[in-house]
């Protein structure tokens, strides 16, 4: 599926549809890699799930710390009929190789069904897409435009 974006507001209202899909056809845990140049609309993107899952507080990039975590209220959980208690935001440019990602307990983080992952720049780490990743693609248009490419 292609989705063109001319904003923000628009690029966080196709993540919350998007993410009702991907939540309703997926089971556990869930990971998700954002590929896409730099300003394309990645965290924006990311802005929107978490407006969908109702997470309180600003969502930022994770560039220089290279996770951040996001509670997920249990009236979100009851209202949307999920199981998600953590969203889970990384960005692996500033990573070298997949021994990196011990460090930041990317397998802990993966595995555990309450968390759902963002990634951005999982090409950083992987030439290939590593297995259960859901591909999500962001492309610069033609100023504001973003096409957001799912599937």
């Amino acid at each position: 599926m292609e989705y063109i974006t001319n904003s923000e507001n628009e690029t966080k209202s196709v993540a919350k549809d998007l993410i009702k899909q991907i939540i309703s056809s997926n089971k556990g845990a869930i990971f998700v890699g954002l590929i896409g140049d730099l300003g394309a609309g990645k965290t924006a993107f990311v802005k929107g799930v978490a407006e969908f899952f109702g997470v309180g507080e600003a969502v930022v990039s994770p560039t220089f710390v290279i996770q951040r975590i996001y509670e997920i209220s249990e009236e979100n959980r009851r209202q949307e009929n999920h199981g998600f208690k953590r969203l889970v935001h990384m960005d692996l440019y500033r990573l070298e190789d997949e021994k990196s990602l011990e460090a930041i307990k990317w397998e802990e983080y993966k595995n555990s069904e309450g968390n759902i992952l963002f990634v951005e720049w999982p090409n950083q780490i992987w030439q290939n897409a590593p297995e259960g990743m859901i591909e999500i693609k962001i492309e610069h248009g033609e100023g504001d435009e973003r096409k957001i490419i799912y599937g």
